[in-house]
């Protein structure tokens, strides 16, 4: 009862994107397993909650540690439950948020791997793409995560009315249906028209309004996006991991190392908040110090 209201919260007034909402609600029932079969406490039911203590708190993180649980999976874990609590609280299901007294492991941040400006260049100039209708989508794809940093879900509902000609801006609708505008390079706007114009020829009755589609002109999906992507970086890259999402860290880091300021680099890739955005000075420092390294006299 009270997990689902909460969700409903989240959706409805907090306007969490659905894949959030799904995390919140996984990590919540888990939770919930857990206190029902240590001490038969229903967590989804108020009398449950209101008898919760923070010693029941602290052997649930216990647990999840002695299970192998990863360090940034109990705090994502925690993270659930304390925003769970405080919303218990603001409806006065409870009197005390006890999570408060919690406190998350600490885990290492991994940086996040990207590709060089070099290897770029080479997809775009020597590699290669078809001039067929296949072939300019493919290349569109690559262009505007790379180019803009956009999330593959956000790529997926672009729809064509949100790439403005004139002022050469793309309308992107992000997490929690939040909108942000991210200017367009100059030399991508004759390419978008060509594309256009190749996808009218080759489907002349779409029943849809996207910008991207499938080969029989349906909307794509999350997998053809991220096969078509690693089609292309594995010809230029040994990187392990080779999908839309390291094109959105190749973006960031190549805007950084370009002196880019961090709060304009957290618009365009529409963050919540600049700590999530903070991750990339760390790649710009290790290039400062690999360029000190190579230049000092002393080296």
């Amino acid at each position: 009862m009270l997990i689902a209201k909460f969700t409903q919260y989240l959706q409805y007034q907090k306007r969490y994107a659905h894949n959030t909402i799904i995390a919140y609600r996984k990590d919540l029932e888990q939770f919930q397993f857990f206190f029902n079969q240590q001490y038969e406490v229903d967590v989804n039911a108020v009398s449950g909650i209101q008898s919760v203590q923070l010693n029941h708190l602290r052997s649930w993180l216990a647990h999840l540690a002695v299970t192998n649980v990863q360090a940034k999976s109990i705090a994502r874990k925690l993270s659930a439950v304390k925003r769970y609590f405080k919303y218990l609280q603001q409806q006065n299901y409870i009197v005390q948020n006890i999570t408060t007294k919690l406190s998350a492991p600490k885990f290492s941040t991994k940086l996040p791997e990207f590709i060089n400006a070099q290897q770029m260049d080479l997809l775009f100039q020597q590699v290669g793409f078809s001039k067929d209708f296949e072939g300019k989508r493919d290349q569109l794809i690559i262009e505007l995560l790379y180019l803009t940093g956009m999330r593959r879900a956000e790529l997926m509902i672009l729809k064509i009315t949100d790439v403005n000609m004139e002022t050469g801006n793309l309308h992107i609708t992000g997490k929690g249906n939040k909108q942000r505008l991210v200017p367009l390079h100059p030399n991508s706007l004759p390419f978008i028209k060509s594309y256009l114009n190749t996808l009218t020829a080759t489907f002349s009755n779409l029943n849809h309004p996207y910008l991207l589609c499938t080969n029989k002109g349906e909307k794509l999906y999350p997998k053809f996006v991220y096969n078509t992507v690693k089609k292309y970086l594995s010809l230029i890259t040994t990187l392990k991991k080779k999908s839309p999402h390291v094109l959105r860290h190749t973006f960031a880091t190549h805007m950084m190392n370009n002196g880019a300021d961090l709060n304009a680099i957290k618009m365009l890739l529409g963050h919540a908040s600049l700590a999530s955005t903070q991750v990339y000075t760390h790649n710009s420092i290790k290039k400062l110090q690999d360029i000190y390294q190579k230049a000092h006299p002393k080296s």
